[in-house]
């Protein structure tokens, strides 16, 4: 009970120590056991937290919440594929476990597949409406998705279960905003600045509120109100430096950073604030300098690999670039940006191979992502791919960018293939439509018409296609179909 008391007041190394006491002296108390597991990997004691899960599971192999805790270090580990292994056969063997269908879900989503974990979170939360982490959980993938709406809901199951905790308020906040709901935004605030008085978070999102409704000088005074209560507060920092790049003074927000760095020279996230001010001020040198130092500081900062790869590649250093794009895959091997960036740049230098084994690759950890899955089908179809598949591919892009002009491009173009045309031709249509001055989308079109026999339609955008850039590649060949045409 004292340990329990220690619990409920947040009191971990407290309770550390009692449940350690107790657990020498009973060995043979699982539920004392598991709590002490529990404790060690909150302190992120991951070797002692799993010799003690381990002295369980050797007396109840099968012990659902002992598997559990096994999958949490392992997970901690980043130990992905052992855990997700682990918590399959927990779930299979014990549905009705909440915490199973938690852990399953934070596996999927270690391995990239959000779907799924957005699948189990919600089963965990229908059999326990109040398992707060699953509902956190599903918060977090809304907001990623900017699904405002389901934000929204999920915010008021966090204020319902949770109602002294900032979460909720800070959630359905968010919502709200998005929403253009600012006064309900607001008044959510004032409960988290009731809730949490003396923390800073207020006052970044006060700000964040009036820099999305311009109000520069609002904002400025509360992301200044938010630094006097933490000095080192990144997001109070960023937020000063929005308003400076709002005001555009550029120059202004680089100066505010280089003065917190003479502070803290060593701070990788302040000399990444400045790479990108560098990067935005057209200075690449100066944030290839700044972002070498972040890698001095921390060679397995990824979002500095990231952006030095970028610029690398930018500046025509090819084979640096996929050395740093590769060593940021190294470190973040489910890096969606680095592998993505990877596989684009490997298309973009005509080395279609390694473009698609690159993309296939991503396709393994994430089946779903509709940004590979379009790239890979376009790639299959300009490169003598199976058409069948890359049609597959193209609708599992269209289904997860449904608004994105170059979906329904690709997906026109694997119809098309298919000699699916009048499906296509839609499809077409409405890419045009959406970037009337793209040559490719009308070059796509003009093919359709003339599948279908509409000669007509398909020299008037054969003639605007060589309008728009007379000197492009697609030109030339929009040139040579209309010759044909003409000729009959």
């Amino acid at each position: 009970m004292l340990g329990d008391s220690y619990l409920s007041r947040g009191q971990v190394d407290q309770a550390l120590d009692e449940f350690g006491s107790l657990a020498s002296k009973y060995p043979n108390d699982f539920s004392v056991l598991r709590t002490y597991g529990k404790l060690l990997i909150l302190k992120n004691r991951l070797d002692d937290a799993a010799a003690i899960n381990e002295s369980i599971l050797k007396k109840m192999p099968q012990d659902p919440e002992a598997l559990i805790l096994k999958a949490e270090v392992l997970l901690r580990q980043r130990k992905s594929d052992e855990a997700f292994s682990t918590l399959q056969n927990v779930v299979k063997n014990y549905p009705e476990n909440p915490r199973g269908h938690y852990f399953l879900g934070l596996a999927f989503a270690d391995k990239g597949n959000l779907q799924q974990a957005d699948s189990e979170w919600r089963e965990a939360v229908r059999l326990r409406p109040n398992l707060t982490e699953a509902l956190i959980a599903l918060a977090k993938s809304a907001a990623l998705k900017s699904d405002w709406k389901n934000l929204q809901v999920l915010a008021d199951q966090l204020k319902k279960y949770m109602p002294n905790s900032p979460e909720g308020y800070l959630n359905h906040a968010t919502a709200r905003i998005n929403q253009g709901d600012q006064l309900g935004a607001e008044a959510d605030l004032a409960n988290l600045q009731r809730l949490a008085p003396a923390s800073p978070l207020y006052y970044i999102k006060m700000g964040e509120l009036r820099l999305a409704q311009r109000r520069l000088a609002d904002a400025e005074g509360f992301f200044k109100q938010a630094s006097s209560r933490d000095p080192n507060s990144l997001d109070a920092i960023r937020g000063l430096v929005q308003v400076q790049v709002q005001k555009d003074n550029p120059a202004g927000a680089l100066s505010l950073v280089q003065r917190q760095i003479q502070e803290h020279p060593n701070s990788t996230a302040l000399l990444q604030m400045q790479a990108e001010l560098q990067v935005r001020s057209k200075q690449p040198q100066a944030a290839m300098a700044s972002l070498n130092r972040v890698l001095e500081l921390d060679g397995n900062y990824v979002p500095a690999i990231f952006l030095l790869a970028q610029l690398t590649a930018q500046s025509g250093q090819t084979d640096q670039a996929v050395a740093l794009y590769k060593r940021g895959i190294n470190v973040a091997p489910r890096d969606m940006r680095l592998l993505i960036s990877l596989g684009e740049l490997y298309e973009q230098t005509g080395n279609w191979k390694q473009a698609q084994a690159t993309y296939e690759n991503v396709l393994v950890i994430a089946p779903e992502n509709p940004v590979v899955s379009n790239n890979l089908a376009y790639l299959l179809l300009e490169h003598g791919g199976s058409p069948t598949v890359a049609l597959t591919l193209a609708q599992t892009a269209r289904k997860g960018l449904p608004n994105i002009p170059n979906t329904a491009d690709t997906l026109g173009w694997a119809y098309y293939n298919n000699g699916g045309y009048s499906v296509a031709e839609s499809l077409f249509e409405g890419a045009v439509k959406a970037f009337p001055n793209n040559q490719s989308y009308r070059y796509h079109l003009a093919l359709t018409y003339r599948k279908l026999n509409s000669s007509e339609k398909a020299k008037t955008e054969l003639e605007k296609i060589i309008s728009l850039n007379p000197a492009s590649p697609i030109a030339d060949h929009a040139r040579q179909v209309l010759a044909e045409l003409n000729n009959g």
